[in-house]
């Protein structure tokens, strides 16, 4: 589609609450799409309700969207900068990562993961091992996206400055949230489940696969309108040492819950959740943990034999058109 700068989009969306920064941050790609992309004028009447861990109205890029006259250049030239190591303010942390340019190797690894330890350990209220955990499970994911989808990938952290008062007690408590999500016709789960459909499956790991195989064998018969292939190919993806990439097997990926649910382990709330097409899951602590065998099942640490909790799935109205992660925790201040 082919548009032209008297093309005009006014998109209101001042009564809509979105329910998180996740939310908020994939707005901004799609505004960024239309003005960019499209070659549109675009208005946006928002105004976001306040909320604990959550951007405010003055935070978001769509700020240079929503007057009379918006600033198109800029809120280009803002969005692009992201493509570099870019702070909006100590509290705010973007970083786009270009697919096209990225070299997945033992560097890009330790420079990211440097880079996120050193500013979660100088702009956020996380201790040494929280930092370490949040660091490497954020670089993990994005290795992850750009390496099965072959996509850009796009990460905000949002640390608020202001202490979260608990009504109960005298504590304080601080907040931590992140936003990673890439843009792709290809969901989660798809190649994991090609590599089941046409059995290939060869390598050092073979026995992984077989595992996920009879697994899929076992749930497939308990297939629902909220559990179903696309979900089991997320669940699998989850795997550790799971990939799909096709070919022989020799080395998979890491088990990304386990390192969610270290960080969970040190929260006094969290709320995280990963969706893909058209569905998800909630990661609940509770259903994170390992059968005897090494692998999550999203229920009473069982893989093979049962399908997850249905607490724990999600089920979207609309496809999000690639992978999402959203992480939030609430820590208490000095723990």
């Amino acid at each position: 589609m082919v548009g032209n700068s008297r093309t005009v989009v006014y998109l209101n969306i001042k009564k809509a609450i979105p329910i998180d920064n996740l939310t908020i941050t994939f707005l901004e790609y799609v505004c960024y799409y239309i003005v960019a992309e499209l070659d549109f004028r675009l208005f946006v009447n928002y105004k976001f309700e306040p909320r604990v861990a959550m951007l405010t109205s003055r935070d978001t890029l769509l700020r240079y969207l929503a007057n009379i006259n918006p600033n198109l250049p800029l809120y280009k030239y803002e969005f692009e900068q992201q493509y570099s190591i870019y702070m909006i303010s100590e509290e705010i942390y973007k970083r786009a990562f270009d697919s096209k340019h990225i070299k997945l190797d033992i560097s890009f690894h330790s420079k990211l993961n440097q880079e996120l330890y050193t500013y979660l350990g100088n702009y956020t209220l996380l201790n040494s091992e929280q930092s370490f955990d949040l660091a490497e499970t954020i670089t993990e994911l994005v290795e992850n996206a750009i390496e099965h989808t072959k996509t850009d990938c796009y990460l905000t952290i949002y640390s608020p400055s202001n202490d979260i008062l608990s009504k109960k007690n005298s504590k304080r408590y601080h907040a931590l949230d992140v936003s990673l999500f890439n843009v792709s016709d290809k969901h989660m789960g798809d190649d994991v489940m090609k590599k089941i459909n046409n059995d290939d499956i060869a390598g050092d790991l073979k026995h992984v696969f077989d595992h996920v195989n009879k697994a899929y064998s076992n749930h497939s018969r308990y297939f629902n309108d909220k559990y179903d292939k696309e979900s089991f190919g997320i669940l699998a993806a989850m795997q550790y040492n799971v990939t799909g990439r096709f070919g022989n097997q020799n080395d998979g990926g890491t088990g990304i819950p386990k390192m969610i649910m270290s960080l969970q382990k040190s929260a006094y709330l969290d709320g995280c959740y990963i969706i893909s097409g058209h569905k998800g899951f909630e990661l609940m602590e509770n259903y994170l943990g390992e059968d005897s065998d090494g692998y999550i099942g999203m229920n009473s640490n069982t893989y093979i034999d049962q399908i997850p909790e249905e607490k724990t799935l999600l089920r979207l109205s609309t496809e999000f058109p690639g992978t999402a992660y959203h992480l939030s925790f609430v820590f208490e201040k000095g723990n």
